[in-house]
């Protein structure tokens, strides 16, 4: 995996903000992608990037099944349960993971990890002040692996161990039309060879984004949401040898979604946005020069829709294209600083099955209906991308 390829990825999970759940990622992303679809719809996965709407989404219990990266394989990936206490206005949320998040450069590969950093607790909450709502999500991520002993049966000094701590702060207010959130991460780390060597040391790694959206109802069937989000991101580490390196990401976007609800039971969703990112490399090594790589997605739209057919059954289908630039300035893996036009297309397919307080989403192996199922074709596969379980205590 290259260098670039390893940083978008972190980014990407980075993003997602990790003290926060997947709520009903399902639904979000089969109407357009995940995650930008969540920033213009109302939806239990908007705590995700606002903490304050959790104040929404009180006696919600959930269960998740998603692909994962590493296998391909469709699991249950996570478990919820967020609570409105009888007598108090505040929502508590607990969330246990399966997985973890991407680390930063720099931290010791763990023996027995899987080069993600795993959860150690997870919790949010939500409260009303007045005519204002706060909110906050904290996630704890934490792995170690020390050794007492070297091969020769003398005292070893080996200590790995590295720690996330993520933040993240909301509010709402404007009688409920204005949504502002605030993240950070700190990141730690310590990683020494069996002598006590520092083989790896942070070198002010840090994270922080800011989001906000404000829903502007213009009609009675209809809904504009202007919407921005920054992340700035820095990954860096020194070794005792130059040859240390950092990135420093900045990205930037803004859009202005659409939702129409023609009648009750069908919304279809319209975004249109633009979204520049930048990250910046640089090396300890004497007359290294820092080499830069842009994306700009310029435009970026999605679409998606869904509609109940029956009391029991809706269907759900989504859309993203984007007209992106890739550049390249003294880049290592591209020598020749390329500038790279193209689009890229994403397409989404799923529903809802709802049984009283239970409501059960799909996201379709668009795969599958080709294929068909294994005992007929004889071909590997899921049925399903993601997969979700809810239960609304009644109140």
């Amino acid at each position: 995996m290259s260098l670039k390829t390893k940083v978008l990825v972190i980014f990407l999970i980075l993003v997602i903000i990790p003290a926060t759940a997947l709520g009903t990622a399902t639904r979000i992303a089969g109407l357009g992608g995940w995650p930008g679809t969540t920033y213009i719809v109302k939806d239990a996965v908007n705590p995700v990037h606002f903490p304050s709407t959790l104040a929404y989404y009180s006696h919600l219990l959930y269960a998740e099944f998603g692909t994962n990266p590493s296998t391909g394989l469709t699991e249950l990936d996570r478990v919820g349960a967020w609570y409105g206490f009888e007598g108090k206005d505040c929502v508590w949320g607990f969330d246990i993971f399966n997985r973890g998040k991407g680390t930063y450069s720099g931290m010791p590969q763990i023996p027995l990890g899987d080069n993600a950093l795993p959860y150690r607790a997870n919790l949010r909450w939500a409260k009303p002040f007045g005519n204002v709502i706060f909110g906050a999500a904290l996630g704890l991520f934490h792995e170690s692996h020390m050794e007492a002993k070297k091969s020769d049966g003398s005292d070893s000094k080996l200590e790995q161990k590295a720690t996330v701590i993520g933040i993240k702060l909301g509010v709402t207010a404007l009688d409920k039309l204005l949504d502002v959130a605030l993240g950070f991460e700190f990141p730690s780390f310590t990683n020494t060879d069996a002598d006590g060597n520092t083989i790896t040391e942070n070198d002010g790694s840090s994270h922080i984004d800011f989001a906000a959206r404000y829903w502007y109802h213009y009609a009675d069937k209809c809904t504009m949401i202007p919407h921005m989000e920054v992340v700035m991101h820095k990954d860096g580490y020194s070794t005792p040898v130059p040859d240390g390196m950092s990135s420093s990401l900045t990205d930037v976007r803004f859009g202005v979604g659409h939702n129409w609800k023609p009648v009750k039971t069908v919304l279809v969703i319209f975004e249109l946005g633009v979204r520049f990112a930048t990250t910046t490399y640089s090396s300890e090594v004497a007359g290294a020069e820092d080499a830069t790589y842009s994306a700009t997605h310029m435009p970026y739209w999605r679409i998606g829709w869904e509609g109940r057919v029956y009391k029991w059954l809706k269907v759900r289908a989504g859309a993203a294209k984007s007209w992106d630039t890739d550049k390249y300035e003294k880049y290592g893996f591209y020598p020749l600083d390329p500038d790279d036009a193209g689009t890229t297309t994403a397409m989404f397919f799923g529903g809802d099955f709802n049984f009283g307080p239970v409501t059960i989403q799909y996201l379709l192996d668009q795969d599958f209906v080709r294929r068909g199922p294994h005992f007929i074709s004889g071909s590997p596969g899921s049925i399903f991308h993601r997969f979700s379980m809810f239960y609304k205590i009644p109140k």
